[in-house]
């Protein structure tokens, strides 16, 4: 005698969802759910002020001007080729130690980025850190050290500074806790 037991049997044979149910459980346990919220916006919050690590640009504008003065001067063709070569000394180690031995530090450790200003015999130079004051003091050590180097890099060519630089205030991304951590 086999007796078959069936879902039917066991649940009812209405599938409905009772509602009043689901509310009173939820009315019950509504502090179980605030808590468990609130825990996991903290543990949110606590990874994000972790993984965050500020980043500070200080930038320059140079002027690109021919050294020699019977040479024909075409500013933004120019620009263009001396931002090229001005950008792969940057990036040279030679010039990387340089800056570090001008600092007094084991390494250089910003970013460096030279862009040409379009259709103007203009560079934006910019030096990314950690801090706004190392970003600023490798800049200006760049700004020192870079004639030393200059001459088979960017030829017969003056880089005169348009204005100085100055010592950033804001970090590039401020910490927000309004965005979505998606």
């Amino acid at each position: 005698m086999d007796q078959e037991i069936n879902e039917s049997s066991i649940y009812g044979s209405s599938r409905a969802i009772d509602y009043m149910s689901v509310v009173r459980d939820v009315l019950r346990n509504w502090l179980v759910i605030v808590l468990i919220s609130l825990s996991v916006a903290l543990a949110a919050g606590a990874f994000t002020i972790m993984r965050y690590s500020p980043s500070y640009t200080s930038s320059v504008t140079l002027v690109v001007q021919s050294n020699s003065r019977s040479a024909v001067f075409n500013g933004s063709v120019t620009a263009r080729t001396v931002s090229t070569n001005f950008s792969a000394l940057l990036e040279s180690d030679i010039m990387k130690k340089a800056v570090a031995r001008d600092l007094g530090l084991n390494r250089f450790s910003g970013s460096t980025s030279a862009s040409v200003v379009k259709d103007t015999n203009l560079i934006q130079l910019s030096v990314t850190a950690g801090s706004s004051k190392l970003a600023f003091q490798e800049l200006s050590s760049i700004l020192r050290c870079y004639p030393e180097y200059s001459s088979e890099a960017i030829g017969n060519v003056i880089l005169q500074t348009l204005e100085a630089p100055t010592v950033p205030t804001k970090p590039n991304k401020a910490l927000n806790f309004t965005t979505p951590m998606i």
